[in-house]
Protein backbone atom coordinates (compact mmCIF):
# COMPACT_ATOMS: atom_id res chain seq x y z
CA UNK A 1 0.00 0.00 0.00
CA UNK A 2 2.65 2.12 0.19
CA UNK A 3 2.29 3.27 -3.27
CA UNK A 4 -0.98 5.00 -2.32
CA UNK A 5 0.32 8.21 -2.20
CA UNK A 6 -0.03 11.37 -4.09
CA UNK A 7 2.85 12.37 -6.43
CA UNK A 8 3.08 15.85 -7.74
CA UNK A 9 0.34 18.23 -6.18
CA UNK A 10 -1.65 20.39 -8.04
CA UNK A 11 -0.69 24.02 -8.25
CA UNK A 12 -3.08 26.79 -9.81
CA UNK A 13 -2.25 30.30 -10.46
CA UNK A 14 -4.50 33.32 -10.88
CA UNK A 15 -5.44 32.33 -14.60
CA UNK A 16 -6.68 28.91 -13.08
CA UNK A 17 -9.82 30.22 -12.04
CA UNK A 18 -11.02 32.01 -14.45
CA UNK A 19 -13.33 28.38 -15.04
CA UNK A 20 -17.42 28.18 -16.23
CA UNK A 21 -19.45 26.13 -14.84
CA UNK A 22 -21.88 24.35 -17.75
CA UNK A 23 -21.76 21.63 -20.00
CA UNK A 24 -22.34 22.35 -23.88
CA UNK A 25 -25.78 21.79 -25.35
CA UNK A 26 -24.53 18.36 -27.68
CA UNK A 27 -23.45 15.72 -26.63
CA UNK A 28 -22.35 12.21 -28.14
CA UNK A 29 -23.43 8.47 -26.90
CA UNK A 30 -21.89 5.28 -27.90
CA UNK A 31 -21.42 2.15 -26.55
CA UNK A 32 -18.43 -0.16 -24.94
CA UNK A 33 -19.64 -2.81 -26.27
CA UNK A 34 -19.46 -1.11 -30.01
CA UNK A 35 -15.75 -0.57 -29.42
CA UNK A 36 -12.82 -2.21 -31.89
CA UNK A 37 -10.25 -1.56 -29.30
CA UNK A 38 -11.42 -0.56 -25.67
CA UNK A 39 -10.24 3.24 -23.77
CA UNK A 40 -6.88 3.01 -22.18
CA UNK A 41 -7.75 3.50 -18.13
CA UNK A 42 -3.95 4.24 -17.34
CA UNK A 43 -4.91 8.20 -17.63
CA UNK A 44 -1.28 8.72 -18.97
CA UNK A 45 -2.75 10.61 -21.59
CA UNK A 46 -5.68 12.47 -22.37
CA UNK A 47 -7.59 9.69 -25.30
CA UNK A 48 -7.05 10.83 -28.82
CA UNK A 49 -9.02 8.59 -30.57
CA UNK A 50 -11.71 5.98 -30.60
CA UNK A 51 -11.75 2.86 -32.27
CA UNK A 52 -15.43 1.21 -33.18
CA UNK A 53 -16.58 -2.02 -34.78
CA UNK A 54 -18.06 -2.28 -38.16
CA UNK A 55 -20.71 -0.44 -38.07
CA UNK A 56 -20.67 1.24 -35.16
CA UNK A 57 -19.93 4.86 -34.31
CA UNK A 58 -21.35 8.02 -31.91
CA UNK A 59 -24.92 8.94 -31.43
CA UNK A 60 -25.04 12.98 -31.55
CA UNK A 61 -27.79 14.63 -29.43
CA UNK A 62 -28.46 18.29 -29.83
CA UNK A 63 -30.18 20.03 -26.80
CA UNK A 64 -30.63 23.13 -25.38
CA UNK A 65 -27.55 25.01 -23.47
CA UNK A 66 -27.18 24.44 -19.72
CA UNK A 67 -29.41 21.87 -19.73
CA UNK A 68 -27.16 18.54 -18.81
CA UNK A 69 -25.36 17.77 -15.64
CA UNK A 70 -22.61 15.67 -15.47
CA UNK A 71 -21.02 14.47 -12.01
CA UNK A 72 -18.83 11.94 -10.21
CA UNK A 73 -18.74 10.58 -6.67
CA UNK A 74 -16.54 8.75 -4.73
CA UNK A 75 -17.48 5.39 -3.42
CA UNK A 76 -15.80 3.55 -0.65
CA UNK A 77 -16.45 0.03 0.33
CA UNK A 78 -16.41 -1.20 3.67
CA UNK A 79 -12.94 -3.08 3.22
CA UNK A 80 -11.38 -0.03 2.07
CA UNK A 81 -11.99 -0.36 -1.59
CA UNK A 82 -13.32 2.83 -4.00
CA UNK A 83 -14.55 3.42 -7.00
CA UNK A 84 -16.13 6.85 -8.52
CA UNK A 85 -20.01 6.72 -10.15
CA UNK A 86 -20.10 8.25 -12.77
CA UNK A 87 -23.57 10.34 -13.44
CA UNK A 88 -24.90 12.44 -16.62
CA UNK A 89 -28.21 13.94 -16.71
CA UNK A 90 -29.22 14.56 -20.20
CA UNK A 91 -32.02 16.83 -20.80
CA UNK A 92 -33.70 16.77 -24.33
CA UNK A 93 -36.66 17.90 -26.40
CA UNK A 94 -38.52 14.72 -27.97
CA UNK A 95 -40.89 16.13 -30.51
CA UNK A 96 -41.86 13.26 -32.11
CA UNK A 97 -42.42 9.78 -31.99
CA UNK A 98 -39.09 8.84 -33.49
CA UNK A 99 -37.39 10.99 -30.86
CA UNK A 100 -39.59 8.73 -28.31
CA UNK A 101 -38.50 5.74 -29.64
CA UNK A 102 -34.55 7.23 -29.27
CA UNK A 103 -35.43 8.21 -25.57
CA UNK A 104 -36.64 4.86 -24.89
CA UNK A 105 -33.32 3.34 -26.50
CA UNK A 106 -31.39 5.84 -24.41
CA UNK A 107 -33.24 4.45 -21.18
CA UNK A 108 -32.54 0.96 -22.44
CA UNK A 109 -28.69 1.43 -22.18
CA UNK A 110 -26.29 -1.44 -20.33
CA UNK A 111 -23.24 0.07 -21.71
CA UNK A 112 -23.63 3.42 -22.76
CA UNK A 113 -20.46 5.98 -22.39
CA UNK A 114 -21.43 10.12 -23.03
CA UNK A 115 -19.00 12.65 -24.32
CA UNK A 116 -19.54 16.12 -23.08
CA UNK A 117 -17.40 18.98 -23.70
CA UNK A 118 -17.70 21.53 -20.73
CA UNK A 119 -17.94 24.80 -20.81
CA UNK A 120 -13.92 25.80 -20.32
CA UNK A 121 -13.47 23.72 -23.49
CA UNK A 122 -12.38 20.63 -22.58
CA UNK A 123 -14.36 17.28 -23.54
CA UNK A 124 -15.10 14.38 -21.03
CA UNK A 125 -15.93 10.59 -21.38
CA UNK A 126 -18.04 9.34 -18.43
CA UNK A 127 -18.67 5.51 -18.43
CA UNK A 128 -15.73 4.83 -20.27
CA UNK A 129 -14.96 0.83 -19.53
CA UNK A 130 -18.01 -0.35 -17.68
CA UNK A 131 -20.46 1.93 -19.24
CA UNK A 132 -23.95 3.78 -17.92
CA UNK A 133 -27.33 2.63 -17.43
CA UNK A 134 -30.56 4.29 -16.47
CA UNK A 135 -31.54 5.04 -13.20
CA UNK A 136 -35.22 4.76 -12.47
CA UNK A 137 -36.65 8.53 -11.68
CA UNK A 138 -39.28 11.19 -13.22
CA UNK A 139 -38.34 11.59 -17.30
CA UNK A 140 -41.42 14.24 -18.01
CA UNK A 141 -43.67 16.84 -16.93
CA UNK A 142 -46.12 18.50 -18.65
CA UNK A 143 -45.33 21.63 -16.28
CA UNK A 144 -48.05 23.36 -14.47
CA UNK A 145 -47.24 26.56 -15.01
CA UNK A 146 -45.79 29.28 -17.70
CA UNK A 147 -42.62 28.99 -18.95
CA UNK A 148 -42.03 25.42 -16.82
CA UNK A 149 -39.80 23.31 -18.27
CA UNK A 150 -40.92 20.18 -20.32
CA UNK A 151 -38.08 18.55 -21.48
CA UNK A 152 -37.16 14.75 -21.08
CA UNK A 153 -34.73 13.99 -18.68
CA UNK A 154 -32.67 10.33 -18.59
CA UNK A 155 -30.32 9.80 -15.60
CA UNK A 156 -27.60 7.41 -16.39
CA UNK A 157 -24.59 6.27 -14.07
CA UNK A 158 -22.42 3.31 -13.42
CA UNK A 159 -19.30 2.48 -11.24
CA UNK A 160 -15.80 2.92 -12.71
CA UNK A 161 -12.27 2.72 -11.26
CA UNK A 162 -10.67 6.10 -12.76
CA UNK A 163 -12.55 9.61 -12.68
CA UNK A 164 -13.97 10.70 -16.44
CA UNK A 165 -11.78 10.48 -19.31
CA UNK A 166 -10.29 13.68 -21.02
CA UNK A 167 -10.56 13.13 -24.86
CA UNK A 168 -8.56 15.39 -26.54
CA UNK A 169 -7.94 15.67 -30.75
CA UNK A 170 -5.46 18.54 -30.56
CA UNK A 171 -7.77 21.04 -30.27
CA UNK A 172 -11.59 22.06 -29.70
CA UNK A 173 -11.64 22.42 -33.80
CA UNK A 174 -10.27 19.28 -34.25
CA UNK A 175 -11.45 17.31 -31.21
CA UNK A 176 -15.17 18.48 -32.59
CA UNK A 177 -14.22 17.18 -35.91
CA UNK A 178 -13.27 14.02 -34.98
CA UNK A 179 -16.39 13.31 -32.87
CA UNK A 180 -18.44 14.00 -35.89
CA UNK A 181 -17.00 12.13 -38.14
CA UNK A 182 -17.53 8.97 -35.60
CA UNK A 183 -21.40 9.81 -35.79
CA UNK A 184 -23.16 7.36 -37.57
Amino acid sequence: MANCKVQYGINNVCGDLLQSSGIDKDFYVGYVSDLGTRLSLTQTAAIASLSFSAYAGLYKFEAQKFSHVASYDLAKGAGGTISFIHRAAVKMLNLSTQDDVEVQRLAQAQDAFIIFQDNNERFYIYGPSKGLSSVAGPLRTSGQGQGEDISTTVTLEGSEKVLPLRFDGGSVTATLALLNGYVV
